[in-house]
């Protein structure tokens, strides 16, 4: 991790100075998750989401990078009312445009790869030791999907979905998310936030 940041932020500069036209921002909100294959159901994780980022022309359409913190995981209820909250540092690349139909709306896809900055597993309250050491240090392979909205000058309104394609579990059963007898584990959220756009060059 302490390679991958930097990397990132080098990585997310160098688009910066590249693009000939840019907007900065800053996003943040809540997110809502599950994680597939634990056996909970429902996104009743309450989590977070914040992140710094760019966005630059690419043709038709339009690139951005974003890199932030985001807090996934899951809440099982049966028995042993089980909470798993997972901290990931988070580097989003994503292409999208504008709708013919509403210019305000805006779509956008992409990755989402991250790096686990802090896993906690709590049954009944008490810290679980051995299962929180039961996550990869990666989620390498989220594919996001990001409606925005444009509220007013500078400022918009998000929806974001994402679906982990890779386990995040360490057990060698389920890696890939091929169906939903899969018994691997996939981060699943849903992050609805507001942004707000810096300036525009």
């Amino acid at each position: 991790m302490k390679g991958t940041l930097p990397f990132a932020l080098f990585l997310l500069c160098a688009v910066l100075l590249h693009a000939q036209k840019f907007d900065m921002r800053i996003e943040g909100g809540a997110t809502f998750g599950q994680i597939e294959g634990d056996a909970s159901a429902g996104f009743r994780h309450v989590g977070y989401q914040f992140a710094v980022g760019t966005s630059f022309p690419m043709g038709a359409l339009r690139g951005q990078v974003l890199l932030g913190m985001v807090n996934k995981g899951s809440y099982i209820e049966r028995d042993i009312y089980r909470t798993i909250s997972l901290h990931y540092v988070e580097l989003s690349f994503l292409m999208g445009k504008r709708t013919a139909f509403l210019p305000r709306l805006a779509w956008t896809v992409g990755v989402s790869p991250a790096i686990l900055a802090r896993a906690s597993v709590r049954d009944l309250g008490e810290y679980n030791q051995i299962m929180s050491d039961n996550y990869r240090r990666m989620d390498p392979l989220p594919i996001t999907v990001l409606i925005a909205y444009d509220m007013a000058t500078h400022w918009q309104a998000y929806v974001r979905w994402s679906l982990s394609l890779l386990s995040v579990s360490k057990e060698r059963v389920g890696t890939y998310m091929i169906s939903t007898s899969n018994t691997g584990q996939f981060n699943h959220i849903v992050n609805i936030g507001i942004a707000y756009n810096l300036f525009n060059v």
